[in-house]
């Protein structure tokens, strides 16, 4: 939330400073990609516990476990202006004298909020294929090509809210002459998620697996890249 601003001086007296602009919210984690798990796993076939496959003259060409995307951190609130400061106690347009005073100095304003952090990205295991501990995969004269596991990237962070703005003086007849209040600082962007891991480009095998003549051409993983940084306040 943003924060408030300050209120104005009393008079012959300095204005409040303004309230510091609230933090800003961790951004949540990205949803991973919807599987048996929380990761994404088998983007052809997934072995669970108790199953039993069998593969014969197969081609598994082009196949994909994608971890989803880590959420975007939420933005930092603004820092509240400073308060003007208070009027002068006596009479501005008359001769200076004892009845009068100087005006109150700007309030200083609040700084802003710290941006939240970027959700990390979801693991992927086995673009093509995954066996689960307690599955059974048995292959033969299989072809796996260009199967490929791609971790999720990383929620880029939150931005930094903006510092408020500083106070206006009040004019005063006499010495001392009172300054505006400090411009707030503004907040600190949020950290960017971590990209996803990914293991098994074509094949993640956690139960029994048997392969006989089998070729694996072209396939990959490929971790997921970090979140995309944010600006300060």
């Amino acid at each position: 939330a943003d924060g408030a601003v300050g209120q104005a001086g009393m008079v012959g007296r300095p204005g409040t400073d303004g309230g510091p602009g609230g933090p800003g919210k961790n951004g949540t984690d990205g949803d991973n990609a919807k599987a048996v798990t929380a990761v994404a796993q088998g983007g052809g076939i997934y072995v669970g516990a108790g199953a039993t496959v069998s593969l014969d003259h197969v081609t598994l060409s082009d196949l994909s476990a994608t971890g989803g995307q880590g959420g975007q951190g939420g933005q930092g609130g603004w820092g509240g202006d400073g308060g003007a400061g208070g009027l002068a106690g006596g009479d501005l347009g008359a001769v200076a004298g004892p009845s009068v005073r100087s005006g109150g100095a700007g309030g200083n304003a609040g700084d802003g909020a710290h941006g939240g952090n970027g959700g990390n990205g979801g693991d992927a295991q086995g673009g093509a294929i995954y066996v689960a501990q307690g599955g059974v995969l048995t292959a033969s004269s299989t072809t796996f090509h260009s199967d490929q596991a791609t971790g999720g990237a990383g929620g880029a962070g939150g931005s930094g809210g903006d510092g408020g703005n500083g106070g206006a003086a009040s004019p005063s007849a006499v010495p001392p002459y009172r300054s505006g209040g400090d411009a707030g600082d503004g907040g600190d962007a949020g950290l960017t998620g971590i990209g996803g891991d990914a293991d098994g480009g074509a094949l993640y095998n956690a139960g029994t697996t048997t392969l006989r003549n089998v070729t694996f051409t072209g396939d990959a993983v490929v971790g997921g890249a970090g979140g995309a940084g944010a600006y300060f306040g």
